[in-house]
């Protein structure tokens, strides 16, 4: 009697573990499934060299590759926070420009109407440069940075400058003053850092080079 009653506890401790272990993997598959639904699906998109052939043979038109990435960034950036600034007047200015250029046979530059984000520790002219920090959080660059006069003289087309880690200072990008930028393929994860907006702009596909 003492060894049947023995053997329905241990069978009554095994089915009780059973279920609940069974109940914490629907759980896990549910945080898992949910997490899916509210990541950014991320796109596959084409390499900067295959779109500037593709802008330089006239397949597409530069303006055209612009309203994508502004439709994109339009459509995620609420969720992922990758930028600080947008420079959407200068991208369109710059693109009709080198549009013209382009069809008047002029050769546009290795990077010739190409997307690009920056991060927002380099300066751009007459652009907000905060470092992703409030003492400078106002500060508008009086010149052009190296890199950015180097992208110019390539052709890229610069739509914006992106989040980080305050003065690049840590590995998250939690630490800057607008907020953190979140991880596109799980907005509950961080992005890496300092430059976190630059990498989850890219994994989003809210540019193409950056």
């Amino acid at each position: 009697m003492h060894i049947k009653s023995a053997i329905v506890i241990i069978l009554f401790i095994i089915a009780f573990f059973t279920i609940y272990k069974i109940k914490k993997l629907e759980e896990k598959i549910e945080k898992l499934l949910k997490e899916k639904e509210e990541a950014i699906a991320v796109q596959e998109f084409e390499k900067a060299a295959e779109l500037r052939d593709k802008i330089k043979n006239k397949e597409v038109t530069i303006k055209a590759v612009l309203d994508d990435v502004f439709s994109r960034i339009e459509a995620v950036e609420p969720k992922v926070e990758a930028f600080v600034t947008l420079n959407k007047e200068y991208a369109y200015a710059k693109a009709e420009e080198l549009q013209a250029r382009l069809d008047n046979g002029e050769n546009i530059g290795i990077l010739g109407g190409v997307p690009v984000a920056i991060k927002d520790n380099m300066c751009m002219k007459d652009t907000l440069t905060t470092c992703s920090s409030k003492m400078l959080s106002n500060f508008v660059s009086p010149y052009d940075s190296t890199v950015v006069k180097k992208l110019e003289e390539a052709g890229a087309i610069i739509v914006g400058k992106t989040n980080m880690d305050e003065f690049a200072m840590g590995s998250t990008n939690k630490s800057s003053f607008f907020g953190a930028t979140h991880n596109p393929w799980n907005l509950e994860r961080v992005p890496g850092g300092s430059s976190g907006g630059s990498a989850a702009a890219i994994a989003a596909g809210e540019a193409i080079w950056t």
